[in-house]
């Protein structure tokens, strides 16, 4: 006969005790400080009058099926109205030929365009309004969004002359470009943007210093124009205690910085001082670990899942016989262009990089937009070589691949 032992009786105390596995985690802050060491984290802010103010409730009388609504009263649930000022209609401005455009259209377009280089030289991070920049971009972001300020001029002056060289032509101009922009401005300070005799288009903190005066120097034109067309006129009335005055106090509403966002806990030295939260230090530092390891991700995914979004617009004009041009192209050779930005902050599988460029440059290149639809496509294999490359892009395994190495291969990043 056999003899069954059984096994001995464990105490919950016991079964607390037994051994277990435990699963390390990456080394997150070192792939935090190897990304901070290739990007730069920016928040591009900008400010300007809105014009929107809420009418006040005691002016308001809203009837909904004859019954009047008391809109002062939180629990009506209705929203206080807003009196608009600044239109798609009016105010106008007048431009130098003669024609004019509202005031608003003529601040979104300058807003167009700077997000343009944002989508052109970044990726946006979870936080509102932050982007990352490459850190060997970064020189190229602030000079199309900020471009040439007096702080500048002053810099360059300042290395002239600690170098020996205060009196040089060089020197001597930097003076004299000094001395008239004060003349015109006698407020200017470092960080006012000025024209850059040497570009083309100018910065966007130009483009919008100048058309933020150009609006405030204009403001009994433009406070004309909005009482004449507010609707109800009592409007104006019932808020202008509330709308800037003057033209001082007008132009304080209009700015365009660029913010350094910094991750909290980023080096050793960084820590949160304040007394009441010392014992929140290694949350905070846990989140940012955390935040960092998001932005490697959108470093690396961002600019493909860009890159596949213009190659699947691409697919699809092809597939339904749509007018291929080389303008067809352009916005998939611009987020390839994008992407090889990104390519020297983040490691990006070599053999995927390798079948983009083979595609783009050679499979691209060689083709005449004009002659693709859906049939010679086909036939070519453009359109087999385009649902393998978008299908690469969705690669959930390569993606993983890719996060992984990161901060594995560690190289210093020169500015151009």
């Amino acid at each position: 006969m056999s003899t069954v032992v059984e096994p001995e009786a464990t105490t919950p105390d016991q079964v607390d005790e037994q051994p277990t596995e435990v699963v390390q985690p990456l080394d997150e802050g070192h792939r935090r400080q190897v990304l901070e060491e290739r990007v730069l984290f920016l928040s591009p802010t900008t400010g300007k009058w809105e014009g929107r103010y809420k009418i006040p409730t005691d002016l308001i009388k809203l009837e909904i099926d004859g019954e009047e609504i008391d809109t002062s009263a939180k629990s009506s649930g209705v929203t206080t109205p807003y009196t608009v000022m600044l239109t798609d209609k009016w105010p106008m401005r007048r431009l130098d030929n003669g024609d004019e455009i509202p005031w608003k259209k003529a601040f979104n377009n300058i807003l167009k365009d700077k997000e343009k280089i944002l989508q052109k030289l970044s990726v946006p991070f979870q936080t509102v309004g932050a982007r990352i920049v490459p850190m060997h971009k970064a020189r190229d972001f602030f000079f199309e969004i900020i471009g040439l300020t007096m702080g500048k001029l002053r810099l360059d002056l300042r290395r002239l002359e600690e170098n020996e060289q205060g009196n040089t032509i060089d020197a001597q101009n930097l003076r004299a470009r000094i001395r008239r922009e004060l003349d015109r401005n006698p407020m200017c300070g470092d960080e006012t943007p000025l024209y850059d005799e040497g570009r083309e288009t100018q910065s966007i903190a130009y483009r919008w210093w100048k058309l933020a005066n150009e609006f405030c120097l204009n403001l009994d034109s433009i406070f004309d124009q909005i009482k004449a067309n507010i609707t109800p006129r009592s409007s104006w009335d019932a808020v202008k205690d509330r709308v800037p005055a003057t033209p001082e106090k007008m132009r304080a509403k209009f700015y365009m910085h660029i913010l350094p966002v910094e991750l909290a806990g980023s080096s050793d030295e960084r820590r949160v001082t304040t007394s009441d939260l010392d014992e929140y230090d290694a949350v905070v530092r846990a989140a940012a670990n955390r935040a960092g390891e998001e932005a490697i991700k959108q470093v690396l995914e961002r600019p493909i899942a860009e890159f596949k979004d213009r190659l699947a617009a691409l697919a699809d004009v092809v597939a339904r016989d749509g007018r291929v041009t080389a303008k067809s192209f352009r916005p998939v050779n611009e987020s390839y262009e994008k992407l090889l930005m990104f390519s020297n902050v983040a490691s990006i599988d070599p053999e995927f990089k390798a079948q983009i460029r083979d595609f783009v440059e050679g499979r691209m290149g060689n083709t005449d937009p004009r002659s693709l639809d859906s049939v010679t496509a086909a036939q070519s294999g453009f359109t087999a070589a385009m649902n393998s490359l978008m299908s690469e892009c969705e690669s959930a395994e390569r993606q993983a691949k890719e996060v992984a190495e990161f901060g594995k291969q560690h190289r210093s990043i020169d500015l151009d």
